[in-house]
């Protein structure tokens, strides 16, 4: 006999029941340890607070910067402290977005609306657990998570070189896959040559890296091929093919395209970010090397 099938209202209901139960675990709401200062005040601090109480010094009113934990906890021109740590109370940061006194108010109404109530409980939350205050993510240091310990000492030991390879090395075991036996100099030659500047090696490069008896034989060539002219003409042609290098721009009547000065650019510059601002480093630019016009209408899907 077969079993009836489960209403459809039911499976939406469970549905939203557990999207509503995930949604209310992942809330900083429901955790006052779990309020960022990255992801959920300096959002708010930004975009309602920081154009008047923000790093410009030139824009700071009533002498309180609160992009800085030191300001924003020391008395402002009024002798009031924005922010008192543990002490929702004392902190007039929490006076002045939760009042209705629109002279008092923060952001005043010609800035912005008031802050909703969840944002000002998030304030609340984060004051009342101290105030921590963090770095932009840019400026955290990276940690590593190498797994150093992570390989049992009887597993190809002697194949990883680099901590790169140690997590090569972890994803190969848990796949049950071992690693290649390391390929022979030449091809590792021609594999790098072919990679860095579109050229197989020359004669005398196989000869130099077969008889570099250096540890750092590998590292060595890699330094040289990214010194080499061939390095600039191979990723300065790919650049070109992105900026659709042509005779003639391609569009309308297809008229003719001069902005290229291609007899005063060699490609073995420096390495430098390539862009809209550059056709090439040759010094000293001239005219035809800095037509800013011209080259926003290299690729005109890209802008």
């Amino acid at each position: 006999m077969r079993a009836a099938p489960i209403p459809l209202q039911l499976l939406v209901l469970a549905f939203l029941l557990l999207s509503f139960d995930r949604a209310l675990a992942a809330d900083p709401l429901t955790d006052p340890s779990k309020v960022d200062f990255k992801t959920d005040i300096r959002p708010i601090l930004s975009n309602r607070c920081f154009a008047c109480h923000g790093p410009d010094d030139s824009k700071v009113e009533s002498g309180l910067r609160l992009n800085e934990f030191e300001s924003a906890t020391s008395p402002a021109d009024s002798g009031s402290r924005a922010i008192v740590p543990g002490n929702v109370n004392e902190s007039e940061l929490i006076r002045r977005i939760v009042s209705n006194d629109e002279s008092e108010r923060m952001p005043p109404p010609h800035f912005g609306a008031k802050l909703t109530e969840r944002e000002a409980e998030l304030f609340k939350q984060w004051i009342a657990s101290g105030a921590k205050y963090s770095k932009h993510w840019s400026f955290d240091q990276i940690q590593s998570n190498i797994p150093t310990h992570a390989m049992p000492a009887d597993f190809f030991p002697a194949w990883h070189r680099s901590p790169i390879d140690l997590l090569v090395l972890k994803k190969l075991k848990e796949r049950g896959w071992e690693p290649t036996q390391e390929a022979n100099r030449s091809t590792l030659l021609r594999r790098l040559t072919l990679d860095l500047t579109g050229l197989p090696p020359t004669l005398e490069q196989q000869s130099a890296f077969q008889s570099n008896t250096s540890l750092n034989a590998y590292e060595q060539l890699v330094d040289e091929l990214l010194a080499s002219p061939a390095l600039g003409e191979h990723w300065g042609r790919k650049w070109l093919d992105l900026a659709r290098y042509a005779d003639s721009a391609g569009y309308a009547d297809d008229p003719p395209r001069t902005i290229w000065a291609g007899e005063n650019c060699r490609m073995g510059f420096p390495f430098k970010p390539l862009g809209p601002s550059a056709v090439c480093l040759h010094p000293p630019a001239s005219r035809d090397l800095s037509q800013g016009g011209g080259r926003a209408g290299w690729h005109r899907e890209a802008g």
